[in-house]
């Protein structure tokens, strides 16, 4: 990995973001419940000092969409959220490393637990439809935070919205979820796939 030796700031994000790009590479296996799109080549390399973290990160923290460019979207998530976190400690600065390692931990904790919730209430990712409710009780009932968004893609399948997207509030160590705060907060937590028996599709992976 090379150096970087300039790197874009970023406005203030408190929202861990995992995204499904709809075009999955099928030989993949897939273990856990976090997806992520593909991001340009131009944020393709990383600081050095986050190489020890290289293995977790491509088994928790992968690319779906195109093989072997995980890297690329690793530095836009650290450009984008990690720096903007290391600069409201300035007493204690937040490394690339610290960064991706609370991330790494937090995915493996939660993880399990929400593909469990999602099981235990016959939320199955194969294409089928749910009542958005089904989703936001099932992952709540993890993390005890009310404040879940769910967001679906732009286009439709059978004439119902694609989930693409689920986002949480996490405090600014990524020990745990919170609630959501502030007005620009609550207006960016509101689904786009609609509200209670809603049904939404559930893509197979």
């Amino acid at each position: 990995m090379k150096t970087m030796k300039k790197m874009k700031k970023a406005p203030p994000a408190k929202k861990g973001k995992f995204h499904h790009s709809g075009k999955l590479n099928q030989s993949r296996i897939f273990d856990h419940f976090w997806f992520v799109l593909t991001w340009p080549p131009s944020f393709c390399e990383l600081d050095n000092d986050t190489s020890p973290l290289v293995q977790d990160l491509n088994a928790y923290w992968p690319n779906f969409g195109i093989d072997n460019i995980n890297k690329c979207f690793w530095k836009h998530e650290w450009d984008k959220h990690g720096r903007t976190i290391s600069e409201w400690n300035e007493q204690e600065p937040v490394t690339p490393e610290d960064y991706f390692m609370r991330a790494v931990k937090l995915i493996k904790n939660i993880s399990i637990n929400i593909s469990s919730a999602l099981n235990g209430r016959d939320l199955v990712a194969n294409d089928s439809s749910y009542p958005v409710s089904n989703f936001t009780s099932a992952i709540t009932s993890v993390t005890g935070n009310e404040t879940v968004m769910l967001n679906c893609t732009a286009g439709i399948y059978n004439n119902l919205p694609v989930l693409g997207e689920v986002r949480l509030c996490v405090d600014r160590n990524a020990t745990g979820f919170i609630k959501c705060s502030g007005e620009n907060e609550r207006n960016r937590t509101q689904n786009s796939c609609g509200e209670g028996a809603v049904r939404i599709r559930f893509p197979g992976l």
